[in-house]
């Protein structure tokens, strides 16, 4: 997220020069929608979030991805999927009824670039990974 709000994530397909005036755009568009999230406990639109695997979503911006996950920040991760039913949704009036209620504390874990319809899978392992290891230091 430090590079990219500086403008300087090598890792973008479309990195030109540094400053790059669209991922610091992009940065304020991943802000946004993190806000958002943790203040009305769900996405502003569908399009913001998905559901990855292991209770691991990523945020998505253009063609930019951030990898996340709830806690409770006491070392206890219960992975939470989307909700396939809305007769299961806590709020099935929402537009977005398939978002499940989260824990207190949002984590970030990996980015990576959208380079292909899917995401990467051993960034998506990796993301999973990195939760796990953040919930056992919790827990410690």
């Amino acid at each position: 997220m430090t590079q990219l709000r500086e403008g300087a994530w090598e890792e973008d397909p479309a990195f030109g020069s540094v400053p790059s005036d669209e991922q610091v755009e992009d940065y304020a568009k991943f802000l946004h929608k993190m806000s958002f999230l943790a203040m009305h406990g769900e996405p502003e639109r569908r399009s913001d979030v998905n559901y990855l695997k292991d209770g691991v979503w990523e945020f998505k911006v253009a063609d930019k991805r951030v990898a996340f996950y709830d806690t409770d920040g006491c070392g206890n991760w219960i992975p939470k999927g989307k909700i396939l039913d809305i007769r299961d949704s806590p709020d099935p009036e929402s537009p977005c009824w398939w978002f499940p209620v989260m824990d207190i504390h949002l984590r970030l874990l990996n980015a990576w670039p959208k380079v292909s319809q899917r995401a990467d899978p051993e960034d998506v392992n990796t993301a999973v990974l990195i939760a796990g290891e953040d919930v056992s230091h919790d827990g410690q």
